[in-house]
């Protein structure tokens, strides 16, 4: 059994907090590239997280950042119905309704 230090476990702790920071000013270079590897590691990495790295301006955080060739995330656009598929707008059916059910009350639904 191996014994963690504290600062593993703190840099863990943060790692799976990491959506509720605000600020990561203040933090030595080297512990911010451990928490960004950490925070990697987790699947963690959201457009907002990256902005709290990309803010603090630390060269080597920045080199490793430009290093993993990150896209933006396209526009996502508001939920639309496929009316072409013949789905009325209005006809949204609850997770414990069937679409059948939803929509043969409205008419939209043919139910072959």
């Amino acid at each position: 059994m191996t014994v963690r230090s504290l600062l593993q476990i703190s840099l863990e702790s943060l790692a799976s907090n990491i959506s509720r920071v605000t600020t990561l000013h203040g933090l030595p270079e080297e512990l911010l590239v451990e928490l960004f590897e950490a925070v990697l590691s987790k699947g963690k990495l959201q457009p907002r997280v990256l902005s709290l790295f990309e803010e603090t301006g630390q060269d080597l955080l920045l080199a490793r950042i430009s290093t993993l060739n990150l896209q933006p995330l396209p526009v996502v656009l508001p939920l639309t119905r496929n009316a072409w598929l013949g789905e009325k707008p209005n006809c949204v059916a609850q997770p414990w309704q069937a679409r059948a059910a939803c929509c043969e009350a409205d008419g939209a639904f043919s139910g072959e």
